[in-house]
């Protein structure tokens, strides 16, 4: 059988064979087919395949009919579809090369027709051309793949067996392959069941046949891990996303909020089966964040913690968990207030000791409260509608404690209670179930600051500065802090103890030392806050300057002027009999602005010899201080000095330049004293051989009884006053004048001219003594009916002054005109420290006066000069005058009042008739009179006389004075010490010149351009009737005839305030009386001399400076009181009413005729 089929295969094969190459005629070989072992795949075969040959005909055949390639026959053949289908197995074996490329054969019938086909043999297997990794997704990882597979030649894919399986290191690809044709390119799906991370994956493809691919190998990364959650960010917040750790719990919804560490998430759930029941709600995220909002309804409070569990989701299905927790405390319990308390803006607490509040202009209201879930304050309310405010609101809460503040204005506040309102509620909403009351009282009344003063006034680091405080409150003890770091660096602020005045007083005295205060020179501030139990307040800024201390530094501050000593010349008369009260006018200097002298000492231990006692300071706050000192009387009455030195320290405790110094700055002060005249007991010998001469004439000349008896009468009336003054021993014990001694003891009188000299030489001789016991040794004396008072003796000072030193050569010293020389052993005035005065008279004075030789050096005693002196014939006896009197008027500025703030500006004027020497219708009469306003403001004098319009009988006429100025002196009651500023110191001062003429020597002021004609007028009237030449009646011999200094008229005043303060007071006190005695003897001096051209100054030069001073100055009175006695009546008699328009030049002229 075997055989039979091997040789049916051959002939089949033959016979196709035959029908390929040979064509078929007369049948149908319509297709030829051949396939490769059992694949059976067609056209297509293994090399060791048996191939088998499907010959489609359309006709019957047989297998003898039908050959391959000629000769080989088919098995076997059978009707198929019409036709015939032989098949052929063809035996391996065939040859490798034939099949590589192609095996062509032909299939021919015996009919003669054929047919041709190729079989071609598959030994390649597939190439992987593409293999890379693409995505992973939820399930699975895909890769692209790109696979080709190849028959016998690379690069040929039209004809292969086909891909029949890929595989990847025995992983199957969930999409298996499925084979069609030569190219396979497609993306291959594994399951995702990698791990994470790096991973490589080889890939392997086959084909039909078996033939095997090239393994290719990917590489790629596997994501395995979930979405990450941020540990702890679980929270619950509210609707403003802050969070929350306490709410209500009734219906409130919160928001539950998680944080992811990155966006890479594709969905968040969570499990909130503790709030609304659900277990994956999907959350609303953004970013990183996803929330949830959650409601809440728990009605019972405490604190719970709430467990939640998340889940996220990514794209590739990975999946992360988290679990948060947040504790949540529920408070459904509204605000419980504890306490009330009330602070002042001190912080000081306002609470009394029973528990209630005192409220005052300014309050702050603390309420404590058992609630610790917050408070906004805008939720807490304070019942004020007691105090009108109504129910306000916290101005601030913090922690457990809400702040109100009330501010009160007015008052009429009354007792009452405040309390906190049922309106308030916690930051959760819940409100107060209960509310808290307490007991009020209201105090608005600030306390009040009184004064302040601190010492020293110029604080420096070596002083501590005490600071004393007055202050008032009127229903509790104040408090004073107070704030001193602009001037210390001490600790401030301090609070300043305070004590009461008296238990029921409402005033308290605070006290406190500033220390450690600032070495520098400021202006600082010290701050006080006062303050009451209501913490009502008073600000008050004390200024204080400090001063920079340098050490022990001598400061150098000021310096002075020459020294102006007071007198400059010193009678040794006067200083023999007593100590002298001297004066040393120191005008300061500043060097440094702004300097300033806070007290002041003198020191004169350095002339001690010459003085007696200590030195004092007048004048101690002024840049002119006055030293007062008292002369030794061994020294300034001796014959053998000329001149006395006193040195001085005038010590001075001064600030400047921002410091305060320690020591005292020293300036030394030099100065000298002259003297003139003689001591007490000498009696010049010419004067004692002339007294001789006097003594004589009395005794033989008997002629005019009548005038002498007058004149009697005059010293009888002058020796009585002066005998119960005690002045008449003291003249013949105390001065033992020879001229005092004569004038006084004559009790009879001879009709000799000469007596007229008894009364002059009294009045000179008691005058100069009460200049010594008044005003050098100042004491109250009891004067004759007048009491020892500040009054009395005021008045007897001036009254004794001006009414004694006629001949007094101070006079004509101060004037200025150096006219005064050593002459009968007078000390001339020049000091060579003041060049000032003169250095003597000119050359025509010299010769005219027979003066010798002017040799004398400055500040030596020049050599004793000697003249010859006659006396001409006197004129006849003229009838006797009266007295003119003497008037005192002080008056007031307003400058005066700023220069001196203790005078006394009360309404009504003031002032002092001092003496009134009168001679009345030939009667002797003298007396001491004194006149003074009564002040009804001040009560300072009890018994004066009230009347100030007073009226003085002079003759037959009268005359009234009613123009005054305000007070000077206001005297103490009951007082009887004088003040320094009321001793007095002769000294001459300057008058306006413009409103003065002369006429004869007495000064009237005047309106110049009125009266100068009728000045000259009376001029030339008057010196007709007395035989002098009218041609000094012009101009030039008015001002020669005045008292007249380079070209101003001076007068003699009663004293002075060491400025200068009496000139403005001695106008109306001194202007008529004094220059009437210094004129008048002016008068008479030219009547002796017979000299009408010379001055007053000149004819008193000579008969104060010579031997024969006294009787020339007797001489001179003795003319006066017998000549003008017509003069003075018409100058003082009252004015008739005239026309002041007439042509007369002297109609309305006051006190001219």
């Amino acid at each position: 059988m075997n055989k039979k089929g091997g040789i049916y295969r051959v002939s089949a094969l033959f016979a196709i064979f035959l029908v390929i190459t040979i064509p078929i005629t007369n049948s149908a070989v319509t297709e030829v087919k051949a396939y490769g072992g059992t694949d059976n795949i067609e056209g297509i075969i293994r090399q060791t395949d048996f191939i088998s040959f499907v010959v489609n005909t359309n006709t019957n055949l047989t297998n003898t009919e039908i050959f391959l390639n000629d000769n080989i026959p088919f098995d076997d053949c059978y009707p198929f579809a019409g036709g015939t289908e032989c098949r052929l197995l063809y035996p391996p074996g065939l040859g490798t090369t034939e099949f590589q490329r192609g095996f062509f054969y032909q299939i021919r019938s015996t009919k003669g027709d054929a047919a041709e086909g190729r079989l071609l043999v598959d030994n390649l297997g597939p190439e992987i051309a593409l293999a890379r990794f693409k995505e992973q997704t939820r399930n699975k990882v895909i890769f692209d793949l790109t696979v080709l597979d190849y028959a016998s030649i690379r690069g040929d894919t039209d004809s292969c067996s086909g891909i029949a399986a890929i595989t990847a290191e025995g992983k199957a690809p969930l999409n298996p392959v499925t084979p069609s044709g030569c190219r396979y390119e497609s993306e291959l799906e594994f399951a995702n069941d990698f791990s994470d991370g790096r991973q490589t994956l080889s890939f392997i493809a086959f084909d039909r046949f078996g033939n095997p691919a090239t393994p290719r190998s990917v590489v790629f990364d596997i994501d395995g891990t979930g979405p990450e959650f941020v540990e702890g960010s679980m929270r619950l917040v509210d609707s403003r996303g802050f969070p929350v750790y306490r709410t209500n719990g009734q219906d409130s919804v919160l928001t539950l909020e998680v944080r992811l560490t990155s966006d890479e998430y594709d969905k968040v759930t969570a499990d909130l089966s503790e709030f609304d029941g659900s277990t994956r709600a999907i959350g609303k995220c953004s970013g990183q964040t996803c929330t949830w909002e959650v409601p809440l309804s728990i009605d019972t409070s405490g604190t719970t913690t709430f467990s939640i569990s998340f889940e996220a989701e990514d794209e590739v299905g990975n999946v992360g968990t988290f679990t948060g927790t947040w504790p949540l405390t529920i408070d459904n319990d509204g605000p419980v207030f504890l306490t009330m308390e009330a602070f002042d803006r001190n912080g000081n607490q306002l609470n009394t000791s029973d528990g209630n509040l005192i409220l005052g202009r300014y309050t702050q209201i603390v309420v404590t409260l058992d609630d610790s879930s917050g408070f906004n304050p805008q939720n807490i309310y304070l019942d004020l509608r007691h105090l009108g405010l109504g129910i306000v609101p916290a101005k601030s809460c913090t922690g457990n404690q809400c702040y109100f503040e009330i501010r009160l204005l007015g008052s009429g506040y009354l007792p009452g209670t405040i309390r906190t309102s049922l309106d308030s509620r916690d930051i959760l909403g819940n409100p107060s179930l209960s509310a808290l009351s307490i007991d009020i009282m209201v105090d608005v009344d600030d306390p009040e600051f009184l004064n302040f003063s601190y010492s020293p006034v110029e604080p420096t680091i070596k002083t501590d500065l005490e600071l004393k405080v007055k202050v008032r409150d009127a229903t509790s003890t104040p408090r004073v802090k107070m704030d001193a770091k602009d001037i210390s660096d001490a600790t401030y602020p301090v609070e300043m103890p305070c004590l009461q005045d008296d238990p029921d007083s409402t005033v308290y005295n605070c006290k406190y030392t500033v220390t450690n205060l600032i070495n520098k020179y400021q202006e600082g501030d010290i701050k006080l806050e006062i303050f009451d139990r209501a913490g009502n307040t008073h600000d008050e800024i004390i200024e204080v300057t400090t001063f920079y201390y340098e050490g022990e530094v001598e400061p150098d501050l000021f310096t002075h002027g020459p020294p102006l000593p007071k007198p400059r010349t010193v009678d040794r008369f006067l200083a023999s009999a007593a100590d002298v009260t001297l004066f040393i006018e120191v005008p300061l200097i500043s060097q440094v602005e702004g300097a300033q002298i806070l007290d002041m000492n003198v020191d004169c231990s350095n002339s001690s010899a010459v003085l007696t006692g200590s030195a004092s300071l007048i004048g101690k706050n002024s840049t002119s201080p006055m030293i007062v000192i008292q002369g030794n009387s061994e020294y300034f009455g001796s014959e053998d000095r000329s001149t006395i030195p006193v040195v001085c320290n005038l010590l001075l405790k001064v600030r400047g330049r921002g410091q305060l110094y320690e020591l005292w700055e020293r300036e030394e002060i030099a100065t000298r004293f002259s003297l003139f005249g003689f001591p007490t007991g000498h009696i010049d010998s010419q004067i004692e051989a002339k007294v001789d001469d006097i003594v004589d004439s009395i005794n033989q000349n008997t002629k005019d009884m009548e005038a002498l008896q007058k004149i009697y009468d005059i010293s009888d009336t002058i020796c009585s006053i002066a005998k119960p003054m005690g002045i008449v021993n003291g003249i013949l014990q105390g001065l033992r004048t020879t001229l005092a001694a004569i004038a006084c003891s004559l009790d009879w009188l001879a009709s000799i001219p000469e007596l007229i000299w008894k009364p002059v030489c009294i009045v000179t001789s008691l005058m100069h003594l009460i200049t010594i016991t008044a005003i050098w040794n100042p004491s109250p004396v009891d004067i004759y009916f007048w009491p020892p008072s500040a009054l009395g003796y005021m008045v007897y000072n001036m009254c004794a002054f001006h009414y004694c030193r006629w001949c007094d050569p101070m006079t004509i010293i101060n004037t200025g005109t150096g006219l005064i020389g050593d002459i009968g052993g007078l000390v001339s005035p020049y000091d060579a420290a003041d060049p000032s005065y003169a250095t003597g008279p000119d050359e025509a004075d010299r010769s005219y006066w027979g003066w010798g030789d002017w040799s004398r050096s400055p500040g030596s005693e020049g050599p004793e000069i000697s003249f010859e002196y006659e006396s001409p014939s006197p004129p006849p006896p003229r009838p006797q005058p009266v007295n003119p009197p003497v008037l005192a008027v002080f008056t007031y500025t307003e400058e005066d009042y700023e220069q001196y703030p203790w005078l006394d500006p009360s309404p009504g004027p003031t002032a002092i008739a001092v003496a009134d020497i009168q001679l009345e219708n030939k009667k002797s009469d003298i007396g001491i009179q004194g006149y003074m306003s009564f002040n009804s403001v001040t009560n300072s004098l009890t018994n004066a006389w009230s009347d100030w319009d007073m009226d003085l009988t002079i003759g037959d006429n009268r005359w009234t004075l009613s123009d005054t100025g305000s007070a000077l002196y206001n005297f103490p009651e009951g007082s009887l010490d004088v003040p320094p500023e009321w001793w007095i110191n002769p000294y001459i001062s300057r008058y306006n010149a413009e409103s003065c003429l002369c006429v004869d020597g007495i000064l009237f002021s005047v309106e110049k351009e009125k009266r100068i004609k009728c000045m000259q007028i009376k001029c030339i009237e008057e010196h007709a009737k007395v035989g002098l030449p009218t041609d000094s009646c012009d101009i030039a011999a008015q001002e020669r005839n005045c008292l007249y200094v380079e070209g101003a008229p001076y007068y003699y005043t009663s004293g002075h305030f060491w400025d200068g303060y009496f000139e403005n007071m001695l106008e109306g006190f001194m202007e008529d009386i004094v220059n009437q005695m210094f004129n008048v003897i002016g008068i008479a001096c030219k009547i002796f001399k017979t000299i009408p051209t010379q001055s007053f100054t000149d004819c008193a030069a000579i008969a104060c400076g010579s031997s024969w001073g006294n009787l020339c100055m007797i001489s001179m009175a003795t003319q006066w009181i017998m000549s003008i006695d017509d003069t003075m009546n018409s100058l003082f008699a009252s004015p008739p009413e005239k026309d002041l328009g007439s042509d007369n030049p002297c109609d309305g002229i006051e006190g001219i005729e």
